[in-house]
C-alpha cells in the first residue's frame, strides 16, 4: 500500500469561494437593468469610420434624444439622433447610422462605446466617448 501524503489545501475552499464571488458580481452586473439616463450628459472623444477618423460629441438628453457634433476639416457638422432600450442593451440610431452602445467604467472615468453600422453602404465604424459632465 501506498502511503498518502495529506497537504495543507485550507487555500482550495477559500480559492472556490473567491471564484463564485466574482462569477456571482459579474452577473449581477450583466443582469443590472439597461436606462437611458445612466447616458444622459456630454460625451466627448473619437468617431471613426469608412471617411476617417474625427472627434464626436453627443450630448444625450433624458428623453433619449442626441445631440451630435462631429468636427471634420470643412468645419463642425451637427445633427440628431436617438437613443433606446433594444433588447436589454442600449441602442443609438441616427439618419446615417445604428448600432448598439455600452457605457462602463475605465480607471475611474465612465466611456461609451458605440458600434456603428452606416446605412449608406453598411460599412462599420464607431465611437469611444468619454463622459465630459
Amino acid at each position: 500500500m501506498i502511503p498518502i501524503q495529506r497537504h495543507s489545501t485550507w487555500y482550495g475552499p477559500l480559492l472556490l469561494l473567491v471564484i463564485l464571488v466574482a462569477a456571482g458580481s459579474a452577473l449581477a452586473q450583466s443582469n443590472a437593468p439597461v436606462d437611458v439616463k445612466s447616458a444622459v450628459g456630454l460625451w466627448s472623444g473619437n468617431g471613426s469610420s469608412a471617411a476617417g477618423t474625427y472627434h464626436l460629441e453627443w450630448k444625450i438628453q433624458e428623453d433619449g434624444t442626441v445631440d451630435v457634433v462631429v468636427t471634420t476639416p470643412r468645419g463642425p457638422l451637427t445633427g440628431k439622433a436617438r437613443i433606446s432600450v433594444k433588447d436589454g442593451q442600449l441602442f443609438y440610431e441616427s439618419g446615417t447610422s445604428s448600432g448598439p452602445v455600452t457605457i462602463s467604467e475605465v480607471e475611474g472615468r465612465r466611456t461609451l462605446k458605440y458600434e456603428a453600422v452606416m446605412k449608406k453602404d453598411g460599412s462599420r465604424g464607431g465611437a469611444d466617448l468619454t463622459l465630459a459632465k
